[in-house]
């Protein structure tokens, strides 16, 4: 469940999505990432919005994250609509690949579990031209 006062949240369906951008969320992250040892965050579309919508058990797990982030633009878009104007969309390959590309500069580190050797060795290349690769802590599943 998110600490309050760290982010602004936009209800949408029921699902607490954070109001945010991928700088905010890289900061945040970086300064919260000890409090949150142990938490988890849902990376949320509309998909997943309305099934947590028609579902409780789901709903209370998208709420129970840390943060749930607008991956699908619809949801960023309906934030800002709703008095949220900084509202943007954070989608989960974009955040990972930021994540990790900061990883050199932060001291993060990662663990992969589950998946195939492939993915593994994919996962263990630069994630983009210039940016170190990550720091892996294991693999595998």
């Amino acid at each position: 469940m998110p600490e309050a006062g760290l982010f602004e949240t936009c209800a949408i369906m029921g699902v607490q999505v954070a109001v945010t951008d991928m700088d905010r969320t890289l900061q945040l992250l970086q300064d919260h990432l000890e409090d949150w040892r142990g938490q988890y965050f849902c990376v949320a579309n509309v998909h997943t919005t309305v099934t947590a919508h028609r579902d409780a058990g789901y709903l209370a797990v998208q709420n129970g994250a840390a943060m749930v982030l607008p991956d699908g633009g619809p949801l960023s878009a309906y934030s800002r609509r709703h008095g949220f104007p900084d509202a943007r969309r954070v989608t989960g390959p974009d955040l990972m690949r930021r994540v990790l590309a900061e990883s050199g500069r932060t001291g993060w580190t990662h663990y992969f579990y589950g998946g195939s050797p492939e993915t593994l060795r994919l996962l263990a290349e630069p994630p983009g031209p210039g940016a170190p690769p990550p720091a892996g802590g294991g693999g595998g599943g």
